[in-house]
């Protein structure tokens, strides 16, 4: 499967260019990004083609990995599917609910495949947590810690305006979101309270009156920066272990992403749908 990457920012460098060159059923056709400079930078570091238009790349390929901020998201991949692409989409899907009905609108219009990029759902160790949790059982709830210091010296995401400007809720959410699902039981709704800055603390409520909490942003102070998921249960205390690079779990995902389109199946635990209902659950959470 010929793949393109969209987007030239510090993901693309780190786990979705380098992903799509480690999976094993696709291959890296070429990088477009809205800043042609940056564009032709990226694409000498990943030793692909950088493309002049998007609808040069998408002309070229099979499917589109995104790497670009949320608000640019939905319109390139109502786009790409119009065009008959595959989707891997980065998270949130979309800012609002209205643009990420539109994305799964045209998905399902087009007949293609389309899985999103919850970057602990794919990795090694995420899958081996979560298999032993399900074998283990009993489980009640759990409690997650992310403290994310964009002002780290040498942060490479120091430069986000999207995670600056909309902090924590937007940029963690999803991820806790996806996470907790697959570690205590699909989530239902989302509640909350917001803290100093951008810091918010939110209870999860899980299928069968199961709970989980958090506590996120992305402005701790260095010192203070650190990230914990764990459950607790008849069995004690499980904390999920440190992700390994995440440019393999991405490839696994562009893999996994090429094995669905070509079996013509839709169904996977990352697939459009768990995408949508994250943005759902957080455009209705309740976060005074």
């Amino acid at each position: 499967m010929r793949v393109g990457l969209v987007g030239t920012g510090p993901w693309a460098h780190l786990a979705t260019g380098p992903g799509i060159a480690a999976a094993g059923r696709a291959d890296l056709a070429g990088i477009w990004g809205r800043d042609p400079d940056r564009t032709r930078r990226a694409a000498a570091a990943l030793d692909t083609r950088g493309y002049p238009s998007y609808a040069e790349l998408l002309s070229d390929v099979d499917a589109v990995v995104f790497s670009v901020a949320p608000a640019a998201q939905p319109a390139l991949a109502v786009q790409a599917a119009a065009a008959g692409k595959h989707l891997l989409l980065d998270k949130p899907v979309a800012l609002t609910v209205e643009e990420a009905h539109a994305v799964r609108d045209a998905v399902a219009a087009a007949g293609v495949t389309a899985l999103v990029f919850f970057t602990d759902r794919y990795s090694t160790s995420g899958r081996a947590w979560f298999a032993d949790l399900a074998a283990t059982g009993g489980w009640r709830g759990g409690m997650v810690r992310w403290l994310t210091a964009l002002d780290t010296p040498g942060n490479p995401f120091a430069g986000s305006a999207w995670r600056r400007d909309r902090g924590a809720f937007t940029d963690l959410t999803p991820h806790v979101i996806s996470t907790m699902t697959a570690a205590v039981g699909p989530v239902l709704s989302v509640s909350g309270t917001r803290g100093a800055g951008d810091v918010v603390h939110l209870v999860l409520g899980h299928e069968g009156g199961r709970s989980s909490t958090a506590t996120l942003t992305v402005l701790a102070p260095p010192a203070a920066a650190g990230v914990e998921f764990l459950v607790w249960g008849d069995a004690g205390i499980s904390i999920m272990p440190a992700r390994e690079s995440e440019a393999l779990a991405c490839a696994s995902a562009v893999d996994e992403l090429a094995e669905l389109a070509g079996s013509g199946r839709t169904d996977h635990p990352c697939d459009l749908r768990l995408g949508v209902h994250v943005v759902e659950l957080m455009a209705a959470a309740a976060i005074s």
